[in-house]
């Protein structure tokens, strides 16, 4: 049994370093995204627009949304 727990937790061990690590940069992306995106396709148009729509003006802490 305790054979067994060992080399589960082995395998565990194993699995965890195999995963491929990530980091973000800690405040974002800087001012390389202000003009929209430049992940992908190398560049923006100058079309990018961000349209937040459904939030109340306020929020009141004692109720529910």
């Amino acid at each position: 049994m305790r054979r067994r727990v060992v080399g589960i937790l082995g395998l565990l061990l194993v699995a965890l370093m195999l995963v491929p690590q990530f980091s973000a940069l800690p405040g974002g992306i800087g001012s390389g995204g202000n003009a929209g995106c430049s992940c992908h396709a190398g560049g923006n148009d100058g079309s990018t627009t961000i349209l937040v729509e459904g939030l109340p003006e306020t929020f009141n802490a004692s109720e529910n949304y």
